[in-house]
């Protein structure tokens, strides 16, 4: 993965009138955008990785951990590693836009790695992202009065995806998987950028046009004429930040003087954002989903999509996991007994969240997720009762009805069921008192949870009779 990304491209695509972007369902090509369909997660998980990416604190001695990864892999590149030094001697978080627009390595890498959502490279490069995120924040909060609302890119595209474009409808969105360039100056973006008048229609490469309407209004994802901070400031240059949606607004035009395409997209509002990314638009798969309160839950969460989206593919989200131990121990050993538990590994799962929950307890007012604190007591009560200890188990059960299941994480019917039964069990063992508090709890979360569950068996059935005796003591307790 790492030879890969490294390797050197030919021509700097910041030179170039060629920037592959790719509308598609899959990782394997190259991308700069997604079409998202209403009622379709599978690219969920990476706009929520980023959004969270984002509001985390990189850590102290990031840029140093950078800089000596890339200098194992550039290791006998002059150039290169002149610039690295330059970097490490120089860097600052004021000056991320200006290392962003010069000719280095560290534009290919950062918008290589957004592309192929390759979370190594994009975690090595948290740093960065966050201070880039942070500048252009700054200066769109200075340019909020600036009167322009249209601005334009032009890029060379395969027949293939201008099709695709051609295809999507009004109710479809763009996401955009990297930092975005465009420019004020449409002759610039067309017979430049686009190259127009030097592809045809039919030709495998085709010019495109991109012409983008803002609405003036305060938006999370964030842009700014970065001019005055560019190594190449004659490029009058616009940059996005990275996670931007936009949606088309009208048919593809085919202008056949300058044998362009033109593509009209507007960026969506804030609101339209967050109904996207937080259900609005899905079924059940992501109603299965609880809502993250802090940045831990959410980078939790985006693993449990991982996990669908690669249609179980453990390895990858154990791989997940892994990659955010010098960033967030409690994330790494949460998740990954997450994932154990439910490959069944109940001593490695019980390991990593014993380490969690002494990470978790030991910076209390530094870690407060009651998602976090659930999901370790729900998998370490797991794997106590696998092993039928029943003290500690109980003793975790009792936490679970503590939090309460507003604070569940990942998939919300499978744990109201499981902690039904053992609630069920609870009241077998003589426990009534934590039977009642799981049974209210579980009435909580779900007011109409009894009218759910299957009543196949006359045991279940008994005890949702005497279910509601145990409520009754619990209310008026």
């Amino acid at each position: 993965m790492w030879k890969h990304i490294f390797r050197q491209l030919s021509d700097d695509v910041r030179n170039s009138n060629y920037f592959p972007m790719t509308i598609f369902e899959r990782v394997p090509e190259d991308k700069t955008t997604n079409e998202i369909h209403r009622y379709k997660t599978d690219w969920l998980w990476f706009p929520l990785f980023i959004d969270a990416l984002l509001e985390m604190k990189p850590v102290h001695n990031a840029k140093e951990l950078c800089v000596a990864k890339f200098k194992s892999y550039y290791n006998g590149n002059t150039a290169t590693e002149k610039a690295l030094n330059e970097f490490n001697e120089n860097y600052s978080s004021d000056c991320a836009i200006l290392w962003y627009t010069k000719d280095t390595f560290l534009y290919r890498v950062l918008n290589k790695a957004l592309r192929h959502q390759d979370i190594e490279t994009i975690l090595l490069l948290h740093f960065f992202i966050v201070d880039l995120h942070n500048q252009l924040k700054q200066e769109y909060e200075k340019q909020l009065n600036n009167e322009r609302t249209e601005l334009y890119r032009g890029q060379l595209m395969s027949k293939e995806e201008v099709e695709t474009l051609k295809k999507a409808r009004y109710d479809h969105f763009i996401y955009i998987n990297s930092f975005f360039s465009t420019t004020p100056d449409r002759d610039l973006a067309l017979n430049i950028f686009a190259g127009a008048g030097q592809t045809g229609s039919d030709e495998r490469k085709q010019s495109v046009l991109f012409e983008l309407k803002i609405d003036k209004e305060k938006t999370k994802k964030v842009y700014a004429n970065t001019q005055h901070l560019s190594s190449v400031p004659d490029e009058n240059e616009t940059l996005f930040t990275v996670g931007t949606i936009f949606h088309k607004y009208g048919d593809v035009q085919y202008d056949e003087v300058q044998h362009v395409s033109i593509v009209q997209l507007q960026l969506i509002s804030d609101k339209e954002a967050q109904d996207l990314c937080s259900g609005g638009y899905f079924t059940s798969e992501y109603d299965r989903i609880g809502n993250a309160t802090s940045i831990y839950a959410q980078f939790i969460k985006v693993g449990y999509l991982l996990q669908k989206y690669t249609q179980n593919n453990f390895d990858s989200v154990k791989k997940y996991y892994t990659l955010f131990y010098q960033l967030s121990p409690l994330i790494c050993h949460a998740g990954l007994g997450y994932v154990t538990s439910e490959t069944r590994e109940f001593d490695l799962a019980w390991a990593h969240q014993d380490e969690a929950l002494r990470i978790y307890k030991s910076s209390k007012g530094l870690h407060d997720s009651p998602e976090i604190e659930f999901l370790i007591y729900d998998c370490l009560g797991q794997s106590f009762r696998r092993r039928k200890m029943w003290d500690l188990a109980l003793e975790c059960y009792t936490n679970i009805a503590r939090i309460g299941f507003n604070f569940f994480l990942l998939g919300r019917s499978a744990t109201l069921h499981r902690y039904f039964d053992i609630a069920q069990e609870c009241e077998q063992d003589g426990q009534s008192q934590l039977a009642s508090d799981l049974l209210a709890k579980l009435k909580l979360a779900d007011p109409n949870y009894y009218s759910k569950v299957k009543l196949d068996q006359p045991r279940k059935n008994n005890f949702i009779r005497r279910s509601f005796t145990l409520l009754y003591r619990w209310w008026h307790a």
